[in-house]
């Protein structure tokens, strides 16, 4: 059975998860194929929603420092220990 190929595109003005992240994603997988799209939209979020993996996507999130976006999914997740958590790394939340 042949392999099935991966192709990452990333829009290059995402602000919410820089191309960096496209990219890095693109480095791990084997033989995967990166395409930077021009832009500035982001679309990440509403497909990790679509799909119902939420978790992955804080965890990408949180990877690629976007602290922000990633307390956003992880409060809407109901957990506030993470989100606390991560507002604290990007300086967003201090006690």
């Amino acid at each position: 059975m042949p392999a099935a190929r991966t192709l990452v595109t990333h829009v290059q003005g995402d602000d919410v998860l820089p191309v960096a992240c496209g990219r890095l994603l693109a480095d791990v997988i084997p033989d995967a194929r990166l395409i930077e799209l021009s832009g500035n939209d982001h679309f990440a979020a509403y497909c990790a929603e679509e799909f119902g993996d939420k978790k992955t996507a804080v965890d990408l999130y949180e990877r690629c420092g976007s602290f922000l976006a990633a307390a956003k999914i992880a409060h809407g997740m109901g957990d506030v220990e993470r989100t606390v958590s991560l507002l604290k790394r990007g300086n967003f939340y201090s006690e």
